[in-house]
This record gives C-alpha cells, sequence and structure tokens, in this order.
C-alpha cells in the first residue's frame, strides 16, 4: 500500500512537475522549469524512478518495494496565480514483500516551497488509492489534499530534480481494527529521469500590488532565478484608462539572480486591470484592483 502511494504521488508530483511555471511569488502561482528556462506546458509527460526502497508502515508491519516507477502528464501548466496539476497516468510497484495494488492513480498539485522561489517546491495529492494485502489482512489507503513532501530542483541538486517523500496517509477501507490503523506512514525517494532538467519557479518571478486606490502607485518586482541572462521582451496593461505603466522600463536583459525594481503602475481610474510582462518567452499577468 505505501509503495503504492508512493508511486502514486510520485507520478502526480513528476506530472505537477512538469507543469509548473514560474510566476507571481505567493503561495498560489506555480509552475515548472526546464532547460533554458522554458517553461513546461500542458502535455509535458514526467517520469521518475525510485531510488532505494519505497516503504509504507501501517501497524502491522512494513511494506516495502524494491522498484517503482511513475509517469504524468501535464494537465494545468500553472500561471501567476494558480498552481501546476497532473495526472497520473503510470503508476508500477514491484519486488514488494507484500501484494499492492493501485486502485485510482489520482492527481497531484504542485506548490511554490515559500515566498521567495528557491527552485524547489512541495506537493499535494488527491484521489489516489492503493490497497495492499499482507497475511491475510486488506486496508485501503487514500489521499485528499495529503501533504506528500519535497520536490527539490535541478538548480539545488546540481542534476536531476528530486522527489522524497515523507506522508501520512488515511485508511479509508479494508479490515479494521489494529491491523489496518486509521494511517499509515509513507516514506521513498524518487529521481525524475525525464525532463532532465525541472525547477519549480526556477527561471523569473514577478510580483506587483494586488490593489491601489486612483491617483496611488506601486512598484513592479522582476526577479531571474537563473545562472543565465534573461530578457524583459514586453510590458504593458491590459486597460490604460484604469492602470497606466509609470516609473521607467524594465526591458531588455536582465543579468543573472538579478532584480528590476524600475517599472510602476498607477491606478487612474477605478477598475480592474492587469500589468503583463514577458520574460524569454514566459508570460506573466498580475491583476490590480483600482478602487
Amino acid at each position: 500500500m505505501k509503495n503504492l502511494k508512493l508511486r502514486t504521488f510520485s507520478t502526480a508530483i513528476l506530472a505537477a512537475s512538469a507543469l509548473m511555471v514560474f510566476g507571481v511569488s505567493t503561495s498560489s502561482a506555480t509552475e515548472l522549469i526546464g532547460a533554458g528556462g522554458a517553461t513546461l506546458g500542458v502535455e509535458t509527460e514526467i517520469k521518475a524512478e525510485n531510488e532505494g526502497k519505497v516503504v509504507l508502515d501501517p501497524p502491522f508491519g512494513a511494506i516495502e518495494c524494491s522498484v517503482s516507477n511513475v509517469a504524468g502528464k501535464i494537465t494545468n501548466a500553472g500561471s501567476s496565480t494558480t498552481t501546476v496539476v497532473g495526472n497520473i497516468e503510470t503508476l508500477t510497484f514491484t519486488s514488494c514483500n507484500a501484494t499492492v495494488t493501485v486502485l485510482k492513480k489520482g492527481t497531484l498539485e504542485v506548490h511554490t516551497q515559500s515566498e521567495s522561489p528557491n527552485n524547489n517546491g512541495t506537493l499535494t495529492s488527491s484521489g489516489a488509492e492503493v490497497t495492499v494485502q499482507f497475511l491475510g489482512t486488506h486496508c485501503i489507503f487514500s489521499t485528499n489534499n495529503t501533504d506528500l513532501g519535497t520536490l527539490t530542483g535541478s538548480t539545488t541538486t546540481g542534476s536531476n530534480a528530486t522527489l522524497d517523500i515523507s506522508a501520512t496517509i488515511p485508511r479509508t477501507g479494508g479490515s479494521s481494527g489494529a491491523f489496518c490503523g486509521s494511517t499509515a506512514a509513507w516514506t521513498g525517494a524518487y529521481k525524475v529521469t525525464s525532463p532532465a532538467t525541472l525547477n519549480v519557479d526556477g527561471s523569473s518571478t514577478a510580483g506587483g500590488p494586488a490593489t491601489l486606490n486612483v491617483g496611488s502607485s506601486g512598484t513592479i518586482h522582476i526577479k531571474n532565478n537563473t545562472d543565465s541572462v534573461l530578457s524583459v521582451e514586453t510590458e504593458q496593461t491590459t486597460n490604460s484608462l484604469v492602470l497606466a505603466l509609470a516609473g521607467s522600463s524594465c526591458l531588455g536583459n536582465l543579468a543573472s539572480t538579478a532584480s528590476c525594481t524600475n517599472r510602476q503602475v498607477k491606478c487612474v481610474a477605478v477598475g480592474v486591470a492587469s500589468y503583463k510582462v514577458r520574460i524569454s518567452g514566459s508570460e506573466k499577468v498580475l491583476p490590480v484592483k483600482c478602487d
């Protein structure tokens, strides 16, 4: 069971990882970045394999699997206001000391790890369901917005991204009583084998004010989180009658780890508009409400 859960989580994580793209540095914004700072879009496939044993530990004893492979595709690539989501399509657990069966593969969601993007993320799983049979005991464990662990990006590891699972999975069916318990701990480690480069919010971020009073201005913060030069290609507002550009332009090359805070936006009328910036092919949209 635990192995299956871990695999399910891994697949979802991979899929979610592929979907993540850098956006505004808020907890609700997430994206996945591949080689050269390119955003990983919908239908990008993420694959991972376990490193060491994957373990589910209900009260009756540890269920261990030596081989696990997961794969999934991004269904929502994320944005400056949404997170990355993916469906698990392949989930296998072999060389286990019990019978583990995946009933439902579920979905995985990737979140930025902190307000200041650091190439890493956290994961939650929903809709995954695994059953384990051991010495006549039958237990079912399921996820529902369940915290799974940490996705560590390639920039941090210096190589492939990794997924470290440390989760508590609720039991939702099967045998009752002391054998299955109410929850089981899941642990395991996976290496993302494809894409070879994968980061969470690892390319660039753009942030700014969510609300402003009419007549007031707010500063836009743009940051290059990579070790190479990025290009700020375009800047605009979606409705200049409500939200106008102010300050100085951030257009041009942005050096590694550099920031630009020259640009401001000014509310000129009541309404809602957005500041849009395109950075090396990745567009970020920052809605602003003018009161």
